[in-house]
């Protein structure tokens, strides 16, 4: 019989997408990392310019309004998370476990995480004394946390729950997870803390970014080994 001329079926984007899973966790390819924060960064300054001009704020961006900063920042951590499961979608339905949502080893994660924290204060402390910082955290100001109690409670809940959750699945769950795919455990933490630190940029006084980035690194490996 002659051959069948016919090219092969094309590939499913899945397959070409994600690699086997490791560990019971998919193993999605580095490259999504960068192109995932990327999009999920040009996705917040879109948003942003939205929100900026419906609001007749288009001219204050360097300096918004309280109520637009916090906005913003709220509108940057959904699209960071959400840049974050669509592209983990293209590789099959994501589960939680892929994102590092699983019940850890409590003994161990609890010691490192005192370990990391402790590491953090010890380098930030140094970084300030080997460099003679005197720089304030102006973001609960900037984000209008002084001006009435509802605004303090929105500010408290966006800077300790909604930002370091939003940070933990984007930076810890997808960033890191597809970068350790490459390269390993620790090129991929480092790398990841170096963005993390490198986010901050504008809500953080320059001075403590290399501590932030140092801290991001600390998270990558609590993740990892818990």
């Amino acid at each position: 019989d002659a051959p069948d001329p016919s090219p092969p079926p094309p590939e499913p984007v899945a397959s070409r997408f994600a690699g086997p899973r490791r560990s019971g966790v998919r193993a999605w390819p580095w490259w999504s990392a960068p192109a995932a924060l990327f999009t999920g960064l040009f996705a917040t300054i879109i948003g942003s310019t939205i929100v900026a001009v419906a609001t007749g704020n288009a001219g204050s961006l360097d300096d918004p309004p309280p109520g637009i900063n916090i906005a913003l920042t709220l509108f940057q951590n959904i699209a960071l998370v959400g840049t974050a499961v669509l592209f983990a979608r293209l590789a099959g339905r994501p589960t939680a476990a892929d994102f590092g949502l699983r019940r850890p080893p409590l003994k161990r994660a609890i010691g490192l995480l005192v370990a990391v924290w402790i590491g953090f204060y010890v380098i930030s402390a140094l970084w300030v004394l080997a460099l003679r910082l005197d720089e304030r955290q102006e973001l609960p100001d900037r984000l209008g946390a002084d001006r009435g109690t509802l605004n303090l409670l929105a500010v408290v809940v966006l800077i300790t729950v909604i930002a370091p959750l939003g940070e933990e699945l984007f930076f810890r769950g997808y960033f890191f997870g597809a970068l350790r795919n490459w390269r390993g455990v620790w090129p991929a933490a480092i790398g990841t803390g170096v963005v993390f630190g490198g986010i901050h940029v504008g809500s953080a006084p320059v001075g403590f970014l290399v501590p932030l980035a140092f801290f991001g690194i600390g998270l990558c490996l609590l993740y990892h080994y818990s």
